[in-house]
């Protein structure tokens, strides 16, 4: 069995992925994770992780980290602290694969 992690980021991706995440979950030979952070888990942004569970799926792995305010320093901190999640995440999942899009 493969083990396929998917991050997803950016709330205007994920309808357009639906269809190929639905192949992958469907897949008894793979086994999926999600990485579920950015503009998905605030409530400014449309709290859009609720579409994400009901299409089904588990969002087991949260990057729930708080953007401060609108600067250089403050965006680059924001950036560190969403790397070190999606690595630490990375780690305990351990994929054979991560699917990640350039706008995400």
């Amino acid at each position: 069995m493969k083990n396929i992690s998917v991050f997803k980021g950016s709330r205007a991706k994920f309808g357009l992925q639906l269809l190929f995440l639905n192949e992958l979950k469907a897949n008894n030979s793979i086994k999926l994770s999600l990485i579920i952070g950015a503009s998905h888990v605030y409530p400014n942004f449309g709290l859009t992780i609720n579409e994400i569970k009901k299409n089904s799926f588990d969002p087991e792995h949260i990057a729930d980290f708080s953007h401060q305010k609108d600067s250089l320093n403050s965006n680059l901190l924001t950036i560190a602290r969403g790397i070190e999640f999606v690595s630490k995440e990375l780690q305990k999942i351990n994929p054979d694969l991560l699917i990640k899009s350039f706008n995400d």
